[in-house]
């Protein structure tokens, strides 16, 4: 069942090596490369509803946060 799901799949992802690789290699050239790479579609789309989830909680709670330390 597992390996049909797999073989359904294949050659179907999102990702292209050879343009990833391209990417990589950029950005290991780049003047001031980024700590970190997201590399397709989902995975912007996963980290920008990530970062808003975290800055919803941030604004909501920022005073309760800084509160939280001696005075």
């Amino acid at each position: 069942m597992f390996r049909q799901r797999i073989k359904g799949v294949d050659g179907k992802q999102e990702g292209d090596p050879q343009k990833a690789a391209q990417a990589i290699i950029d950005i290991v050239h780049a003047e001031n490369p980024p700590l970190r790479l997201p590399l397709g579609k989902t995975a912007v789309a996963t980290i920008t509803s990530k970062l808003e989830s975290v800055q919803h909680d941030l604004d909501a709670y920022r005073e309760v946060a800084q509160n939280a330390v001696y005075a």
